[in-house]
């Protein structure tokens, strides 16, 4: 990986949003970094910090099935100690393909990366359908 360790997020989601009484357009850059069952571990905290410095609200998504729900349920909560304290999302998921599974146990806090850090990510992690989205936003 050209762009070093732990630089590529598996999902990543951008919005805007205006408010009646708050001037500007806001835009929000949320990364997702999913690990299967059989490797998670508080790492994937770290790797979701990673992604934070270009984003403004990073997740760790894991992907706990029914069935492993009791044996993972320790390594579960150090993660989410551990995100907690970093200020990292965490979502379970029992199939990390339907978003309908997804659950939120730690909000992600979010954050104002530096505006070239985020750009700079942009240029080279998304498709330019995704960039000229963005583009369309803020004409």
């Amino acid at each position: 990986r050209p762009d070093g360790k732990w630089t590529r997020p598996d999902i990543t989601l951008a919005s805007y949003k205006t408010y009646p009484y708050v001037p500007g357009r806001h835009f929000d850059l949320i990364t997702f970094e999913i690990k299967p069952h059989d490797s998670l571990d508080v790492t994937v905290v770290y790797e979701a910090l990673a992604h934070r410095r270009a984003a403004t609200r990073s997740y760790a998504v894991l992907h706990v099935p029914p069935e492993s729900q009791a044996a993972l349920q320790e390594v579960v909560d150090e993660i989410c100690l551990e995100a907690k304290r970093v200020g990292i999302g965490v979502i379970v998921a029992e199939n990390p393909g339907d978003y309908q599974t997804w659950e939120e146990l730690v909000e992600a806090t979010r954050y104002e990366p530096d505006p070239q850090r985020m750009n700079d990510f942009l240029a080279k992690q998304v498709s330019q359908g995704f960039r000229e989205k963005i583009i369309t936003w803020f004409r």
